[in-house]
């Protein structure tokens, strides 16, 4: 039963992903932007065998999203690319994951003081595209684990605001935070990243 939910769940989410690039193909214009910036990751672990010393640290990574355009006004819809990296220790041993996670979004842009300031509450999809993990000496694939692996869901929540607006570009800046679980682990290790997310966006 767990294991047909989740394989619809992973059709559902390439269905939407195809559903956004065939819509970004045919639309891309009104509503569309690019918006970089960086990711401050906590990693939140736990399984059966975990122990008590073993100690996690946030660590920074870059994230990209394309709007693509406008599903009705203020409502907009892209593409998003995230590095949810960490740090660990146990005992004298120091661990680091580095990962790539793909997807696309929905978000509400809520505009406040004559459309300066946006309020952008969001959902993301994603799943892992690459990512290892560094210790003992040792480099393993992320692809391999099942915890990294599947579909992710992502809420966030941030503001914007818009230092340069013009005919011909805008520019703002921004605060984003994100809490990404994956509801198609059903291992008994369960992971949740939360990050803090400061970027710059850019309207076409």
């Amino acid at each position: 039963m767990v294991r047909h939910l989740q394989q619809n769940l992973l059709k559902m989410i390439k269905r939407f992903l195809l559903f956004l690039l065939l819509c970004g193909y045919y639309s891309f214009g009104q509503g569309s932007y690019i918006e970089a910036g960086v990711n401050n990751t906590s990693y939140t672990f736990s399984s059966d065998y975990s122990s008590d010393e073993f100690e996690l640290d946030s660590s920074t990574g870059i994230f990209l999203r394309v709007g693509l355009g406008e599903i009705i006004e203020n409502l907009n819809y892209g593409f998003s690319y995230q590095q949810f990296n960490s740090l660990g220790n146990l005992y004298e041993n120091t661990f680091e994951w580095k990962t790539n996670y793909v997807g696309g979004f929905v978000q509400y842009n809520l505009p406040l003081l004559d459309e300066r300031l946006f309020i952008n509450p969001a959902i993301e999809l994603l799943t892992l595209f690459s990512g290892k993990q560094f210790s003992f000496g040792e480099v393993y694939k992320l692809g391999d684990e099942k915890e990294f692996t599947g579909a992710w869901v992502s809420p966030r929540f941030g503001v914007t605001f818009m230092a340069v607006e013009s005919s011909s570009l805008s520019v703002g800046v921004g605060y984003n935070l994100s809490y990404s679980l994956n509801p198609t682990n059903s291992t008994d290790q369960s992971l949740t990243f939360m990050s803090h997310q400061l970027s710059i966006k850019l309207g076409l």
